[in-house]
């Protein structure tokens, strides 16, 4: 019988009863959320009044924020559970609040394609790399050639690494996250070191035999980050980002994102017929789903490639379309 709390209220109990049972990392994800993209004329509304337009309202807002490009369709996906999942926290709790499903994608959020590497700038890189071999050319190889995301990487110590099993185990993964409530502008931030999503995401990576050998003048102890050969000090991946834009930059090649060697990874390993279910494995995907759908870029080369075996096989000659 209590008076309906307002969305805001809502909103702060709900991240409340996930403090114990969520990763840090995931907690702070959410509250940064919620506090970024519910208005606070919204905050301060009562739940009860709340309705689908408001939803609407808030997610049309977000989706395009001023002078900004629109956010990608994960983003925009993110935003909608967790307000959907406040909204049902609200209705668990005996309260009347609208019911609001979005379907993913329906707001029409666009997906920010990344644009793999081609064969020829990957040839490149990796000639640049081995030609100006240290610590930090050394990783970016090393991710070339295993589809490791960035903080995985910043994150690996050498114990991590197999020489006798010829791979790597992924344990942890490493990010700078918010701290909820800390105040200040964007808040106090704190570098902090977690296990990967899902079990999947803890796995075993096979390395090919020539990096194994790239990678044996620079072995450090087990207990050292192989990005700084010390136990006491990471690398965080903001940094190394701006190191992996400035090797570009010295082997002539455009800027990318350094989640494109990801996908870089995904694509060739699929051009050159690997199935889909292995590739999901070694990117530590729980759906292959998602390996499909994000991580492989077939080419216009691989496409007309795909077209032309297929009528090879029943024997067809390519036509000629000329006079």
């Amino acid at each position: 019988d209590r008076p309906s709390p307002t969305l805001g209220q809502i909103a702060d109990e709900w991240l409340e009863s996930l403090s114990s049972g969520v990763k840090f990392s995931t907690l702070s994800a959410y509250s940064a959320i919620a506090a970024k993209y519910i208005p606070e004329e919204l905050r301060s509304k009562p739940v009860s009044r709340v309705t689908a337009s408001d939803i609407r309202q808030l997610l049309r807002a977000a989706e395009h924020p001023p002078g900004r490009a629109e956010l990608s369709l994960s983003r925009m996906h993110s935003i909608s559970t967790v307000i959907c999942s406040i909204l049902d926290y609200a209705r668990g709790n005996g309260l009347s609040a609208v019911v609001y499903r979005q379907e993913r994608g329906r707001s029409g959020a666009a997906r920010h394609e990344i644009d793999p590497l081609t064969l020829s700038e990957q040839e490149r890189l990796e000639k640049w790399l081995l030609a100006n071999m240290d610590e930090s050319t050394l990783r970016v190889l090393i991710c070339l050639y295993t589809g490791l995301c960035l903080g995985e990487i910043c994150a690996m110590k050498w114990g991590d690494v197999s020489f006798a099993d010829s791979a790597l185990r992924v344990r942890r993964t490493v990010q700078r996250v918010s701290i909820p409530g800390g105040g200040g502008g964007e808040g106090r931030t704190r570098l902090m070191f977690d296990t990967p999503k899902g079990r999947s995401a803890n796995r075993f990576v096979p390395l090919p035999a020539f990096l194994l050998d790239v990678m044996r003048p620079f072995r450090g102890d087990d207990a050292a980050f192989i990005l700084t050969g010390s136990a006491e000090r990471c690398i965080e991946p903001r940094t190394y980002q701006n190191r992996f834009h400035s090797m570009l930059r010295a082997a002539g090649l455009r800027q990318v994102n350094f989640h494109t060697l990801r996908h870089t990874f995904a694509t060739s390993c699929i051009s050159l017929g690997c199935n889909t279910k292995t590739l999901s494995e070694i990117l530590g995907h729980a759906d292959v789903g998602v390996t499909l759908n994000i991580y492989v870029h077939p080419s216009v080369p691989a496409k007309r490639e795909l077209v032309e075996r297929l009528s090879g096989r029943s024997g067809h000659a390519t036509p000629d379309c000329g006079a």
